[in-house]
């Protein structure tokens, strides 16, 4: 890894915001509000089951997602934990306490590239010996995901490298459509 930067997380996040609890109601009234089955398996954003929520303006000021965000799984069963998504969806949305938005440098690292790295380190199942562990959940918390390692290489080429993978899911998702025909 020839000028690749070994850094953590929490070195190169403007911002890791955990998010906050509300019971959502049973309508589509209020803010859209993320959740943990809202990051799929494959890492994507999955927004066809949307909860929503009544929020405050002080809500909607510190937790609400941007372009460019990361939506990374902080609780749930130990092997869900760090399902992560980059978000990238039009709209007002917020995210659960079940959920840390993690914001990037952009001068730095390319969202795209750190959630790609968070998710496929999920799929290693690198989490699950970081997790604090009770009675049916699991758990990372801010401090922990902060001083995950992370190897970075240039900007310009963390941007070619998502730019590769995103052109061989849509060869993977174009396939499984083929097949499924």
């Amino acid at each position: 890894m020839t000028n690749w930067i070994a850094t953590t997380i929490g070195q190169i996040a403007q911002d890791l915001q955990p998010g906050f609890a509300m019971h959502p109601g049973d309508s589509d009234d209020g803010i859209a509000h993320l959740r943990t089955n809202n990051v799929s398996p494959d890492g994507s954003l999955d927004l066809t089951t949307i909860k929503y929520v009544a929020a405050r303006e002080t809500d909607l000021v510190r937790y609400r997602m941007e372009k460019g965000d990361i939506l990374f799984n902080n609780t749930n069963s130990a092997s869900l934990v760090g399902k992560t998504a980059h978000f990238n969806a039009d709209g007002t949305y917020l995210f659960s306490n079940h959920m840390t938005r993690i914001r990037v440098d952009p001068e730095v690292a390319e969202a795209r590239f750190v959630a790609r790295f968070l998710h496929w380190s999920w799929k290693q199942g690198l989490f699950q010996e970081m997790v604090t562990q009770w009675v049916n959940q699991a758990a990372i918390n801010r401090t922990q995901l902060a001083r995950f390692p992370i190897h970075l290489p240039a900007l310009t080429e963390q941007r070619r490298i998502v730019e590769i993978i995103d052109k061989a899911d849509a060869l993977r998702k174009k396939r499984a459509k083929a097949d499924a025909r």
